[in-house]
This record gives C-alpha cells, sequence and structure tokens, in this order.
C-alpha cells in the first residue's frame, strides 16, 4: 500500500466516495509512471476535483452484506452506441446507474 494514512482518511466525511478516489489513486501511484497515469484520471477544474477519462475504462465493486453492485463504463459505453461516456448522456447514463444501488 503505498497511501500510508488511509485510515485517517477513510475516518470521517464521505467514506465510500473516499474509498474509491483513493482506489483510484492507489491504482495509478503503483503504475509504472504514477505522474503520467494519475495526470490522465484526475484533474481540476475551479474548485472541483474531476476524476476520471472517457479513454480509461473503470471497474468498481462494491460488497455490503449480501449484496453487490458493480460499475462498469465498458458496459455503459456498449449502451451508449459512438457517444462518448463524458458527453451529458454518458454522464446521465452513469448517475442512473449509481442511483439504481441507493433505492
Amino acid at each position: 500500500m503505498i497511501i500510508k494514512n488511509l485510515d485517517e482518511l477513510l475516518s470521517h466525511g464521505n467514506i465510500e466516495g473516499r474509498r474509491v478516489v483513493l482506489d483510484i489513486m492507489e491504482t495509478a501511484l503503483a503504475a509504472p509512471d504514477p505522474y503520467e497515469n494519475t495526470k490522465k484520471v484526475v484533474r481540476l477544474d475551479g474548485s472541483k476535483l474531476i476524476i476520471g477519462n472517457p479513454e480509461i475504462d473503470f471497474i468498481f465493486v462494491h460488497k455490503k452484506d449480501d449484496h453487490i453492485y458493480s460499475l462498469d463504463t465498458r458496459k455503459i459505453k456498449t449502451q451508449l452506441n459512438e457517444m462518448p461516456i463524458n458527453s451529458p448522456a454518458g454522464i446521465r447514463k452513469v448517475k442512473e446507474n449509481l442511483k439504481k444501488t441507493h433505492k
């Protein structure tokens, strides 16, 4: 594990959101060139931290009790045909998939 204060970072705030971001960061930092790979998925837009890149596929799996939820951008991209996942329709599709877990 590269991030040393993981417990502290996950002790407050949006814990699940933080866990996702920290998993992404761990993966990027463990890659051959962590600086360049992190720049591909993380950017600052004014005061907002934007995480994502339409050219990179993300697979997110969340397990809680007996329930398993997964979000796979490859599947979403096939549903969008040729429309980019970072287009308004693509972002709506990602949000729809995420909302399914919070019913």
